[in-house]
C-alpha cells in the first residue's frame, strides 16, 4: 500500500490529501518522523485539523519509542 500511495503522491504533484495519506500510512508503519517531515514539509500542520493531529501523535509516538526503546 505504501509503494501505490507514494506513486500516487507523484501522479497527483503532492495533492495535500494525498499527503495525508501518505503520512497516515508512514504513521501506521510506525515510521513516525519520515511521516511527521512530510507533513511540516508541506505546512499541513499549519493548514488543517487532520495534518495538526496526525503531527501531534507522531511527534508523540517517536518520543515513547525513544523513551522505552534506547
Amino acid at each position: 500500500a505504501l509503494f501505490f500511495s507514494d506513486k500516487l503522491l507523484t501522479i497527483t504533484n503532492e495533492d495535500p490529501d494525498e499527503v495525508l495519506r501518505f503520512a497516515e500510512l508512514l504513521y501506521k508503519r510506525g515510521e513516525y518522523h519520515r511521516a511527521a517531515h512530510w507533513i511540516i514539509l508541506k505546512d499541513l500542520h499549519l493548514k488543517s485539523y487532520s495534518g495538526r493531529l496526525l503531527a501531534a501523535r507522531c511527534c508523540v509516538s517517536f518520543l515513547v519509542f525513544i523513551y522505552f526503546f534506547i
